[in-house]
């Protein structure tokens, strides 16, 4: 199984076709969007997508007005069990499982755009926060500039 993650930065509307490129180029069986938007923009790409063959989808629930932004998975195979575990909370759109052909993929995007990393503190317009002994711990995978992450559970050929 082949699989892309892919942090689409807010896709704006003439970012779209070149998101469907890059997707279409990379040929992959199953994609994860970080920073996907419900509504028309959100449709459109979907709607390439299926053009090129990744015709199940599920997203993330619809973000707040301060933070709209949830995540999308696209696959080539049939999604055949979707789990949102943080649904109910202010975070719900952060967090999205998709089961696909027996492998669980989650979707995980916790924004960061507007924190930086100074000496030990992380600080941006609405909090500052001292690092706990240093360091800041990052995950394995994603984006430290986007705070996106992708994370495949399960068995799966290579």
């Amino acid at each position: 199984m082949r699989l892309l993650a892919l942090n689409i930065q807010h896709a704006a509307e003439k970012r779209v076709p070149l998101i469907r490129n890059v997707v279409f180029d990379a040929a992959p069986d199953v994609v994860v969007l970080s920073e996907f938007c419900v509504g028309a923009q959100g449709d459109r790409l979907l709607g390439l997508l299926e053009a090129d063959g990744l015709v199940y989808h599920r997203h993330g629930v619809p973000g707040s007005d301060l933070n709209p932004y949830t995540v999308a998975v696209a696959s080539r195979t049939a999604i055949v069990g979707v789990g949102r575990p943080l649904e109910g909370s202010s975070h719900a759109q952060r967090i999205l499982e998709a089961e696909i052909a027996g492998i669980t993929v989650a979707a995980v995007y916790f924004p960061l755009a507007k924190q930086q990393i100074r000496s030990g503190t992380r600080s941006s317009s609405r909090m500052s926060t001292r690092w706990p002994a240093g360091k800041p711990s990052w995950p394995e995978t994603g984006t430290r500039a986007h705070g996106s992450s992708t994370s495949v559970a399960g068995r799966y050929r290579a």
